[in-house]
């Protein structure tokens, strides 16, 4: 066997490594093609881009908004901000928490609701329903009731069972909620809400009148040592309020209009207290804007 000096098998070793690597770097394509990236989400931040609803769980205290592409932001104590979204990119068109059962209904431009489990890590939706039979303009889901309320643009309601999600076949007509004093049609039901002398009687909103059951016979009454608020989008001038949104807050004699960055969305008030027939004053109002979010106390002096 031939023997070779120790500095000519380094040598040889260097010589074919270098080899090797010039090899290997001439058949590598530095061209990059749309194929070699992919994108993935790392973080969510700012405020939610064109929200359309708002909601609020006063036991819980989370705070939740809707958005016209379909998206959901949940808000809870600082640190706590949870993203979620529709398959169909339509937009939120309302918001209602069950409260204090971690669950929240989203009712959709494309009339579908759904009804999303807040209980587990990442919120996720339980029932989904396609409404086909009217276009829905307004719903209401009283607290701690197991119906939810659907009105439409034909001015009837109609009454969804909240744990099955399935559609009740009993219907609330237009023309069996009205006085019969009344002959044309109220128009679209704009408003539900509860009836604080009955809660089984709820009142319904058109757009030409208010029509409820009749609970003039009603013993309950319900009476409170503050004045109520009256709260209500506007109240600049004229020669001011189309260039300057606002929120005007009216109790007893006075009325404070606080003027706002941008458009009004919506805007609720907050309270400790769940129960709609217990009343008690609020100690703040929510307001959502179009690019912002502010909270107006409504405890302190001035």
């Amino acid at each position: 066997m031939k023997r070779l000096p120790f500095r000519k098998v380094i040598d040889n070793l260097a010589g074919a490594t270098g080899s090797s690597s010039s090899k290997k770097e001439a058949e590598i394509n530095e061209s990059l093609s749309t194929e070699d990236f992919t994108a993935c989400k790392v973080v969510r931040h700012g405020f939610p881009f064109e929200p359309t609803s708002l909601a609020y769980d006063p036991v819980q205290n989370i705070l939740a908004v809707g958005s016209k592409n379909g998206s959901l932001r949940i808000f809870g104590r600082p640190g706590v901000d949870c993203h979620v979204r529709h398959e169909a990119d339509t937009a939120v068109m309302q918001l209602m928490f069950l409260v204090n059962e971690g669950g929240i209904v989203s009712v959709c431009a494309d009339d579908s609701l759904h009804l999303w489990n807040l209980r587990q890590k990442r919120p996720a939706i339980l029932h989904s329903l396609k409404f086909n039979r009217e276009r829905i303009t307004f719903c209401h889901l009283p607290f701690q009731s197991k119906w939810l309320y659907i009105g439409t643009e034909r001015g009837n309601v109609h009454i969804v069972h909240i744990e099955s999600f399935n559609l009740s076949g009993y219907v609330i007509n237009w023309n069996k909620a009205i006085e019969l004093s009344m002959k044309k049609h109220p128009g679209p039901v704009v408003h539900l809400s509860d009836n604080p002398a009955d809660p089984n009687k709820p009142l319904r909103r058109h757009l030409d009148n208010l029509e409820h059951e009749d609970t003039r016979q009603s013993s309950k009454h319900h009476f409170s040592t503050w004045d109520p608020f009256i709260l209500f989008s506007g109240g600049l001038p004229i020669e001011k309020a189309s260039q300057t949104p606002s929120i005007t807050i009216m109790q007893g004699k006075t009325t404070t209009v606080l003027e706002m960055e941008h458009p009004v969305v919506d805007f609720l008030t907050l309270c400790e207290n769940p129960w709609p027939s217990n009343p008690e004053e609020p100690y703040a109002v929510v307001v959502l804007l179009e690019s912002d979010l502010v909270v107006v106390d409504l405890a302190s002096d001035g």
